[in-house]
């Protein structure tokens, strides 16, 4: 079972390199599990270097959504709305 196995992996790595799927670039896995293992107090959702800002983006577009529908719903209430004609 252990030669199938080797001869399958040994295969599939072929295939791979052959089709020039291989990247030259460093390894980056160990930065990022140290990036998210440590515990700074935050959520995951917020351990990343860019997520803040992504996080509040979203929030604030969120909000402003909320804020719109609400004021159009007070302005068909209230009959100010004008109608597209």
């Amino acid at each position: 079972m252990d030669a199938v196995r080797r001869l399958y992996l040994r295969r599939v790595e072929q295939d791979v390199n052959s089709a020039g799927l291989s990247v030259n670039r460093p390894n980056r896995v160990s930065y990022y599990q140290s990036l998210f293992q440590r515990s700074p107090g935050l959520p995951v959702y917020l351990q990343g270097p860019n997520d803040r800002f992504i996080y509040r983006s979203c929030m604030i577009a969120s909000a402003a959504g909320i804020g719109i529908c609400l004021a159009s719903i007070y302005l068909m209430a209230s009959g100010n709305l004008k109608k597209k004609q």
